[in-house]
């Protein structure tokens, strides 16, 4: 039984996070004795449609957004949900703190938001909404639109003229600010805000957003756009990797992707950790639908990346747990939360690294003991 916590917003917390023991060399194990429950046990052949086209092209995208780290080093954690992954069909329903009026005004071709706070969850936070449109009449008809609902005046910007922005002093004298701006056919809506301020001010904050603008189209500049008629032939996969993850359901969609490592820094809700970890282990391939496949550079970075991303996890807290029946090599781990708290699994095999991730103990044993079958299949 799946749970709304095995999409990919779980998995990737749960991958960010690392498990409670490092895993010893593989040693023999007893197939028939795993069981994955209903859950997918042979690879599965990823036929790219416009659909897979659309979601690597957001993980392109992804791969040309900065992480707010490098704006300022504090902000260390990123929220992330399959809903802030946009598309024409899935249009985000706010935008810098207010939402359109006008329906019938084109939704992106694709769109990504994402978030950089600090570990606390207290002072300095900022989101950055990326979406791009089919030209640049129509990302500057929406930002027209998101801004008329507002009816307020713009702030100047330096070295932004062109920017719509606007300081919003909150409740519990909290500063935000919000900043719209377009860039060639994409709409960049950027807001950050300061809940421990003494008195609420937007210059300090508006001083964020520059440099974060400013990176933001530097990284855009470099980006080439595929058309959507052309999205039915990218690959949707990448040497059999994202056929080796654990498929979501329809009602319980997740962004099936496969990319090198750095794209996918800005699904992780410890990006700088990750990254450290990913080069340590000498990852080269990254994969995630219901779970997430790593790809190591030998067995033995493998295991090094499992004991890294287990530190990562136990300085947050989390607790070992018991291993999946037929796996005791498997290590699991638990959050501390005692009502409602999440359980993950990490599956090595050769040089790879599998995570699994549920609310439910048993079921994410089932995963577990079905993503080993899937990574071993064949070997």
């Amino acid at each position: 039984m799946k749970t709304a916590s095995t999409v990919v917003v779980l998995v990737v917390m749960v991958l960010l996070s690392g498990c409670a023991t490092a895993p010893a060399a593989r040693s023999p194990i007893d197939l028939q004795a795993l069981d994955p429950g209903n859950y997918t046990t042979v690879p599965r052949f990823i036929e790219h449609t416009e659909a897979t086209g659309a979601a690597q092209e957001i993980v392109r995208l992804a791969g040309h957004m900065p992480l707010m780290s490098e704006i300022d080093p504090r902000l260390t954690r990123n929220r992330v949900r399959y809903e802030d992954t946009y598309t024409a069909s899935r249009r985000p329903t706010e935008l810098g703190g207010t939402t359109g009026s006008d329906p019938t005004l084109p939704g992106p071709q694709i769109g990504l938001r994402i978030s950089g706070e600090q570990p606390s969850g207290l002072g300095l936070r900022a989101t950055l909404t990326v979406l791009r449109y089919a030209s640049a009449e129509q990302a500057e008809s929406v930002r027209a639109d998101y801004w008329s609902v507002l009816a307020v005046e713009s702030t100047p910007l330096r070295d932004f003229p062109t920017a719509l922005n606007f300081v919003y002093n909150g409740e519990y004298d909290t500063a935000t600010v919000h900043s719209w701006f377009v860039f060639r056919q994409f709409l960049i809506v950027a807001t950050v805000q300061h809940d421990l301020q003494e008195k609420p001010d937007g210059a300090p904050l508006s001083a964020f957003l520059g440099p974060l603008l400013t990176r933001q189209v530097e990284l855009l500049s470099d980006y080439e756009p595929v058309d959507p008629a052309n999205w039915h032939e990218i690959p949707a996969d990448v040497d059999g990797l994202l056929g080796r993850t654990l498929p979501s359901e329809e009602d319980l969609p997740s962004l099936a992707a496969v990319s090198t490592p750095v794209p996918m820094l800005r699904f992780s809700t410890a990006p700088e950790a990750d990254r450290r970890a990913y080069d340590t282990g000498e990852v080269d391939l990254f994969a995630q639908d219901d779970s997430v496949v790593l790809r190591a550079g030998s067995d033995a970075r493998a295991r090094e990346l499992a004991t890294t991303l287990t530190e990562n996890l136990r300085r947050d807290g989390w607790i070992a747990s018991e291993s999946p029946p037929g796996l005791p090599t498997t290590p699991c781990v638990r959050s501390t939360p005692e009502l409602y708290p999440r359980f993950a699994c990490y599956v090595v095999v050769d040089r790879y690294v599998g995570v699994v991730g549920s609310r439910m103990e048993p079921d994410a044993w089932q995963q577990a003991a079905a993503q080993y079958l899937l990574l071993a299949h064949g070997r």
